[in-house]
């Protein structure tokens, strides 16, 4: 769920950073802006296929979109 949440705000990020709205960026991944909405919200799991598109489309790798500590998640699934 954090991976998740922290690709989220960085893909926010990275189209804020360029200058997109989400419908720029809901044109050039050819995804819907509500879509696209969902994704930001973190209230969707992304494939790999979307994340691709999506890195490519903010000019950047799916590694950097999914770029975050998430030591935190591991720690908090070994104490469950």
């Amino acid at each position: 769920m954090r991976i998740r949440r922290q690709a989220a705000k960085n893909i926010i990020q990275h189209r804020l950073a360029l200058g997109f709205s989400k419908s720029h960026l809901a044109r050039l991944t050819k995804m819907s802006p509500s879509q696209i909405s969902v994704i930001e919200a973190g209230s969707q799991n992304l494939t790999i296929e979307s994340l691709a598109i999506l890195a490519r489309a903010l000019k950047t790798t799916p590694a950097k979109l999914l770029e975050g500590n998430h030591e935190e998640s591991v720690v908090e699934k070994k104490l469950d």
